[in-house]
């Protein structure tokens, strides 16, 4: 029996270690616009996107996208209340520095600067300032509140990748052999 549990400790701990983890990316600037018809002015706004690391996908040589349609995000924009967005995804685009918001063929929002020369959103970093800019084709889009468009952004503006920590498998095995050990020498004790 120990050699069989031995067998399958060194098979797992010689595995491939697990690659796609949660993580949460935010985009955060001040800017002005309206939702369903109600204006904001120099108002700061966050856009939150809930992904995972095993999704993000090259869709041209140096772009990199994570959701399109399947990623859970928000936005909250100053005075308003929180709002759920759909069919919207996170990209960098390393050739030209920068990261953002879009939707199908169309971005909201981007943020450039030097640090996203690298960057494929699959890891965690950041908070990294940089330079925010209305894209030139860039319309409403839809949010629980209504339609949102951004006519202004002030300059400024952040981008911030988290990733959580998720054990490996080979963590979770040594952990039950740990238990079941424990719970067998228990037992021994028990009867005796």
């Amino acid at each position: 029996m120990w050699r069989c549990l031995l067998s399958i400790l060194v098979f797992v701990l010689h595995g491939a270690p697990a690659s796609a983890a949660p993580i949460t990316y935010i985009l955060s600037g001040t800017g002005s616009g309206d939702v369903n018809g109600t204006a904001f002015t120099d108002a700061p706004f966050t856009f939150t996107f809930f992904g995972d690391t095993s999704n993000v996908v090259p869709v041209a040589p140096q772009i990199f996208n994570n959701g399109l349609e399947t990623v859970p995000a928000t936005l909250e924009i100053e005075e308003f209340s929180l709002a759920t967005l759909t069919d919207v995804g996170v990209f960098s685009n390393t050739r030209i520095s920068s990261v953002g918001i879009q939707r199908p063929f169309l971005d909201i929002f981007i943020v450039s600067s030097p640090a996203f020369g690298t960057y494929d959103l699959r890891t965690a970093i950041g908070p990294i300032d940089g330079v925010a800019s209305l894209p030139l084709s860039q319309g409403p889009f839809s949010t629980s509140l209504g339609e949102v468009t951004f006519d202004s952004y002030s300059d400024g503006a952040s981008f911030e990748a988290r990733t959580m920590a998720v054990p490996e498998p080979a963590s979770v095995l040594l952990f039950g052999l740990g238990l079941a050990v424990v719970t067998r020498r228990f037992r021994q004790r028990r009867r005796h």
